[in-house]
């Protein structure tokens, strides 16, 4: 049955969103295009789609807060893992790195992990000759990407690498 049959109030309060929520147009527009008949017109849709697209925006308001859904409606998991976002085409909520390197590339606001004192000088050498010329931080990157994985971080190498790379490149 259509949503505008049975669920007259419902389609109703979805037109009203339509017409004065932006994002709430959008975001309905594309998960009918997604999960749906590809009509936005809420009266072609039936009534489980309806909620289940109230649902959908329960359980993404929920993650962007932190919470966890708990009832067993949900699927009894966490952020509803049986009609949750990951259903309906969103990605799936990402875990928060835990570890040394949980600042993400860079390590931009992570913890660092702590670097062995006796190869802190030889990362601090090679640091010191890419700054010195372009030529000598390609000389850096051409040795990483053949020999090293492409990783060009000094700090992620074990003092060996970083001592060979010192002595054939006469890095001071």
């Amino acid at each position: 049955a259509w949503g505008g049959q049975q669920s007259g109030g419902l389609a109703a309060a979805f037109k009203s969103m339509q017409r004065n929520s932006a994002g709430f147009r959008a975001t309905w527009a594309n998960f009918c295009q997604a999960r749906g008949n590809g009509f936005s017109d809420p009266t072609k849709q039936s009534e489980e789609f309806l909620v289940s697209f109230v649902d959908f925006l329960a359980t993404a308001g929920a993650m962007s807060m932190g919470l966890e859904i708990t009832d067993a409606g949900w699927g009894a998991s966490a952020y509803g893992a049986s009609t949750g976002a990951a259903d309906w085409g969103a990605p799936a909520a990402k875990r928060a790195r835990t570890g040394p390197y949980a600042g993400g590339k860079g390590g931009g606001g992570g913890v660092a992990a702590p670097i062995d004192p006796a190869k802190q000088p030889l990362v601090d050498r090679i640091k010191a000759y890419q700054r010195g010329d372009m030529a000598q931080k390609e000389a850096w990157w051409a040795y990483c990407d053949s020999n090293l994985g492409g990783v060009r971080d000094p700090a992620k190498h074990d003092a060996e690498a970083l001592e060979y790379f010192i002595a054939s490149h006469g890095v001071p």
